[in-house]
């Protein structure tokens, strides 16, 4: 684990440093969540403080958001996929 002072630390030049993976993980994810399969958290894709702490738990409530959304689906709505399990592939990072 690391402290909020090191978010800024870039371990090589072409790195990105802790802070810039944490912004990029929640933008895309929150991107292709709501474009891709239709999922709103009703949350903007980033904390409203950028802290380490708050970068997780931020994580946290949109992936239980996310989660609650898909188990409500109907087994219908999972027909676009070859299987549950290669959609539960591309969503295992809500649970």
């Amino acid at each position: 684990m690391f402290a909020d002072a090191e978010l800024p630390f870039r371990p090589t030049p072409l790195a990105r440093t802790p802070h810039e993976h944490m912004v990029h993980q929640c933008v895309s994810e929150n991107a292709w969540m709501s474009d891709m399969l239709g999922i709103d958290t009703g949350l903007p894709a980033l904390p409203a403080s950028e802290t380490r702490l708050d970068f997780l738990r931020h994580y946290a409530t949109t992936s239980e958001r996310r989660l609650a959304v898909l188990r409500q689906q109907r087994e219908e709505w999972f027909g676009g996929f070859p299987n549950r399990t290669a959609l539960a592939g591309l969503t295992s990072r809500c649970s």
